[in-house]
């Protein structure tokens, strides 16, 4: 078997990681996986041609003493390998979390800006102890939140200045390593929890697949591999096609001007895919409430839909066009309204009304409240109140079919000027919940749900 070091090399140059004469900002949890990278790193530096070695380490405060001690043994560890080290500590439970955001997530996002402030005050690259394990675990992660190809390949080994020299290592190995070198580290007992998402997919799904075949892991790796160069290849195509398709000067300046028979030409993910690319330069956050309607406008059944506040797609004859018009309104205003825990004036007369509840209070709900509450795992960054959109859908968690929202007011005897006053509220991938029609079905807490978000339509005084 390889030396954990041969293959740390090999991971680098096979993905380009460093380049001589480069920095590296190593992450320090005192956990196995990050003590294993900073003295591998630390043993190969003049083999990697390293410019420096720093290492820095972010106390979350979420576990009292025990925190205070991962960074306490972090600290005395950097020095005695005369590795300088940068320290802070966050109370997070004091901070305001933003609405929608998971625990995880928040803490994940307190992190990663540390650790760029860091990098940036030594102008150096970061890296992270992300492993086999840990590729394997976020590909079946992000398959049961319904991921496509992206989310299929995992952990990227490589992402701007952020680097994962462990990813083709495995856990086992990274112990081994440790245990030959009579190296220390500590155990995050929240490792263990079955509070966390992560963990249950960590110690159930991949501890069962690895009893059915003990390569399991590693064949997971390789899977999102080549899930990566696929996706890869295809956006290659869409950006092709983008061009191909190009009318007006540039994909960077309103108005963009496409031929549409030739976006029709290609194949229907290749559609998809370019449109996203499109509309991506616009607004980070599109899926597929966004890519459906711009889909039935490409293929002229809709005659526009709105991207973001004054800017559309449009179907103008053979061209497709994505323009402003400043200064105009449509026929009925929309309605825009970023939500926060608590009350949330939508429209006057009308608020949406957000709880966060645990896991615990879930169990008291009654039949209504039940059918306003969603998931908070399967919330996609932020959440926003609007009125309806040309080409909404909606999965009802009471109905067992998806309809137009269009359909539904109707079913509903909704007068049409009254139905830009109902909330529909979505995160970064879509309806999440409908004011008077209650949560979606792929959103719907359940019992196992952790933490929930209660949804409300309150009339005003």
């Amino acid at each position: 078997m390889k030396k954990i070091a041969e293959k740390l090399l090999e991971t680098v140059n096979k993905y380009a990681m460093i380049r001589r004469g480069d920095r590296v900002l190593a992450c320090v949890s005192g956990g196995a996986d990050s003590v294993a990278l900073l003295r591998l790193l630390l043993e190969l530096k003049e083999e990697l041609g390293l410019g420096g070695l720093f290492a820095c380490h972010f106390n979350h405060g979420l576990r009292g003493e025990s925190s205070d001690a991962d960074e306490r043994f972090t600290l005395e560890l950097c020095a005695s390998l005369g590795v300088e080290c940068f320290s802070e500590k966050a109370e997070m439970r004091k901070l305001e979390r933003p609405s929608g955001m998971s625990e995880e997530s928040f803490a994940r996002s307190l992190r990663y800006a540390f650790f760029e402030r860091c990098a940036a005050e030594k102008n150096a690259l970061i890296a992270t102890a992300h492993n086999r394990g840990d590729m394997a675990e976020t590909v079946l992660f992000n398959l049961a939140r319904g991921a496509g190809l992206e989310g299929a390949g995992g952990i990227p080994p490589l992402r701007g200045n952020i680097i994962r020299p462990l990813i083709d290592i495995s856990r086992t190995e990274i112990e081994g390593y440790l245990l030959e070198a009579g190296a220390p580290y500590v155990t995050d007992e929240s490792n263990l929890s079955e509070t966390y998402a992560r963990n249950r997919v960590r110690h159930g799904a991949m501890s069962a697949l690895m009893s059915v075949n003990s390569a399991a892991e590693r064949n997971i790796a390789l899977f999102a591999e080549r899930a990566r160069q696929t996706d890869a290849y295809l956006s290659k195509k869409a950006s092709e096609a983008l061009r191909g398709a190009l009318i007006s000067a540039s994909l960077e300046e309103l108005p963009i001007i496409l031929s549409a028979p030739a976006l029709i030409s290609e194949d229907e993910l290749i559609q998809s895919l370019a449109l996203k690319a499109l509309l991506e330069r616009l607004r980070p956050d599109v899926g597929t409430e966004i890519i459906a309607p711009a889909l039935r406008v490409l293929e002229g059944e809709l005659r526009e839909v709105e991207i973001i506040r004054g800017v559309y797609l449009r179907r103008e004859g053979e061209k497709l066009e994505i323009l402003r018009r400043d200064g105009q309104t449509k026929a009925r205003g929309e309605l825009y309204v970023p939500l926060t825990e608590g009350e949330n004036v939508f429209c006057e007369g009308r608020a949406v009304v957000l709880r966060r509840l645990s896991q615990a209070e879930f169990k008291n709900f009654n039949s209504f409240d039940l059918n306003n509450a969603a998931d908070c795992a399967k919330i996609y960054g932020n959440i926003v109140a609007r009125s309806r959109r040309a080409g909404d859908r909606f999965s009802s968690r009471l109905r067992n079919c998806t309809k137009s929202l269009k359909k539904l007011f109707n079913e509903r005897g909704i007068e049409p000027e009254k139905r830009d006053l109902i909330p529909v509220v979505c995160d970064d991938r879509g309806i999440v919940w409908l004011g008077g029609e209650g949560v979606s079905r792929e959103r719907a807490a359940t019992e196992e749900t952790r933490e929930i978000i209660v949804f409300e339509m309150k009339e005003l005084d």
